[in-house]
């Protein structure tokens, strides 16, 4: 199996302590529900997230640790940027080794080069295509490479990213502290080709009790991109609609020892990603579920197994938050694009070109009596 439950386990605590060291509006709609109805069912849906972020647990931050790391602005051997002298640290590695082990060949100890673009977009890092590709040749002719080559890569590429993310950084911090203020992060995230999520990122800085007011210098912007990635960007009560849904469509006598424990979120049936990531983030999914699982399908597979049925296979709650990312991924890009399509030259869309750029996505826009 690509991801076991032990290695799952490995992946979600790594990827946190590799952060800090430390573990339409439609007003001719048929009438609304009476008001308390409605209230009642959104009463319902936050009591049921309750429940599943009690049974997540918040993660567990060594404040003092964090605090002097931050105020020292420690290097962190982050995966997204390394100085020339700085090696990955220790938690970075074991994310890229279940990572590895997700897209390696079947039977095989060794991954394609072709594919360390969609690896490099699993692990969350903000490269073009063309880097990947650049430092991928540079590093080594042939096309497979085993993990110790891909550990290589990553740090190549990181120490290849860092001029451009420190650049971007540089244009946002004060002059007399060489910080950025976090009000910045969302831009200079969006700067260097992250997708920023504003719940995502308050949760993070409330995680590390940093006010309106905190600042953070180049390292620990780093630790705060890892942080942000721990659960793909997903909000704490997006992840807990994810795996309400999940459990909605379990097969528990499917999963067998791909459960990490009793609690842990089941696996959904490929043929259900469509309507699991759409009741769960709230857009349409159709279509780009199969995107993404082929996209996943280029190493070993999905983690799960299939009984000869199509959409039987079983996708792992840990794989299920990235195909979600990946579906939102895709959604941004299609709506960017269209967007481009009805926008002038000033870069603005005339408001008379909403509806045809909503029939553009597939949606049917209601027009107000």
């Amino acid at each position: 199996l690509p991801i076991s439950g032990a290695a799952a386990t490995v992946w979600r605590k790594a990827t946190f302590a590799a952060t800090a060291e430390i573990t339409h509006i439609d007003t001719s709609a048929p009438p609304a529900p009476p008001e308390d109805a409605s209230d009642d069912d959104e009463d319902e849906d936050a009591a049921a997230d309750d429940e599943e972020l009690a049974e997540i647990g918040a993660p567990v931050v060594d404040a003092a640790l964090l605090a002097r790391q931050l105020r020292d602005d420690a290097p962190c051997g982050s995966r997204f940027a390394l100085a020339p002298e700085e090696c990955l640290a220790d938690a970075e590695v074991a994310v890229v080794r279940v990572a590895f082990d997700r897209h390696k060949v079947l039977k095989s100890a060794e991954m394609l080069k072709d594919d360390l673009f969609e690896f490099m977009r699993y692990l969350g890092s903000p490269a073009s295509r063309q880097e990947v590709k650049a430092v991928a040749d540079e590093l080594t002719r042939y096309n497979e490479m085993d993990v110790d080559e891909v550990l290589g890569f990553v740090a190549a590429l990181a120490k290849q990213q860092l001029p451009r993310l420190r650049a971007e950084f540089d244009r946002r911090a004060t002059t007399s502290s060489a910080r950025v203020p976090v009000g910045e992060l969302r831009e200079l995230m969006a700067a260097i080709g992250s997708r920023p999520q504003r719940k995502t990122i308050q949760e993070t800085l409330d995680l590390w009790a940093l006010g309106p007011d905190a600042e953070l210098g180049f390292n620990g912007f780093l630790r705060f991109l890892g942080a942000y990635r721990r659960d793909e960007g997903f909000s704490s009560r997006e992840v807990a609609r994810l795996r309400r849904a999940a459990r909605r469509f379990e097969r528990r006598s499917q999963l067998g020892s791909l459960r990490m424990q009793a609690s842990a979120p089941p696996g959904v049936p490929t043929g259900s990603l469509d309507v699991a990531v759409t009741s769960a983030i709230g857009l349409r999914a159709e279509g780009r579920c199969d995107r993404a699982v082929a996209r996943l399908h280029g190493g070993m597979g999905l983690a799960g197994d299939a009984d000869g049925e199509a959409g039987a296979e079983v996708v792992a709650f840990e794989e299920l938050l990235v195909i979600a990312r990946l579906v939102r991924e895709m959604g941004q890009d299609e709506c960017a694009f269209a967007f481009q399509r009805h926008a002038g030259d000033d870069g603005r869309m005339p408001a008379g070109e909403v509806q045809c750029l909503m029939r553009s996505l597939g949606y049917e826009p209601v027009q107000a009596a």
